[in-house]
């Protein structure tokens, strides 16, 4: 796992090439969510211009990331990826393995977010299993059910839902309290939350990340690959640690 040592830092001090390839090198692809197939996203249209002046006006808009957020990786990131996922969108399950992945290798200096847009016009399943999910989240288990729900779905409304208690008990929650909460539906609130932040923050489709470093805030549509993620990231680290 790469480390470094955290220090003053800003994405302003950074060549474009390491910002652009987060969505450069490539086709990334996602769900759109008005859309009923699913559409590749090139990367252009949201890559920032050639000096720090000519970047987007428009400015991203997240909820800060906190203590309530489903969150993988460092506590105390130079990088953090806020991703916006559907649970039966095919390329948010590539993407989840991706970020595994990531985080395996850069866990002491990236953080993952995890927020919830379950797309209702085409994944009639996935709000249901997203909020199964911020269920067992309630006992610790959130990342332990993200898993399990990608490793078994086939996507786009695959999965039986029957199988989420018996993956609930598989990763060992209380399932007197997984159940209540899933019948009383008390994590749907925390999920209308997640879909109201992901449009604020401009997501038309999924996955969509927000990339952060000290006060930077980068979109970035689609399943990215691991590739372009490590370009990206050395290029950060090997500046942040020039600093």
């Amino acid at each position: 796992m790469k480390t470094i040592k955290k220090g003053s830092f800003s994405l302003r001090n950074v060549n474009l090439w390491m910002i652009s390839t987060l969505l450069l090198g490539g086709i990334v692809v996602g769900y759109t969510a008005g859309g009923l197939t699913p559409t590749p996203w090139t990367s252009g249209a949201s890559v920032v211009e050639a000096t720090p002046s000519e970047a987007p006006q428009r400015q991203i808009q997240i909820q800060p990331v906190t203590e309530e957020d489903n969150v993988r990786g460092s506590t105390n990131p130079i990088i953090t990826l806020v991703e916006y996922s559907d649970f039966e969108c095919p390329y948010c399950k590539s993407f989840h393995e991706t970020m595994k992945s990531i985080i395996a290798d850069y866990g002491d200096s990236v953080q993952w977010v995890y927020r919830d847009l379950p797309i209702d016009s085409i994944h009639s399943k996935a709000r249901t299993e997203a909020e199964a999910a911020e269920c067992a989240g309630k006992q610790g288990k959130f990342w332990e059910m993200a898993d399990a729900i990608f490793a078994v779905t086939p996507s786009n409304d695959g999965l039986d839902l029957a199988l989420l208690p018996e993956l609930a008990r598989e990763i060992g929650v209380d399932m007197d309290e997984y159940s209540q909460c899933v019948e009383e539906r008390q994590t749907q609130q925390r999920v209308e939350d997640n879909i109201r932040d992901a449009a604020q923050a401009g997501a038309t489709g999924t996955p969509f990340n927000v990339v952060m470093a000290e006060g930077e805030l980068i979109p970035a549509a689609g399943a990215l690959s691991k590739a372009q993620l490590v370009q990206f990231i050395e290029g950060v680290l090997s500046r942040a640690e020039a600093q």
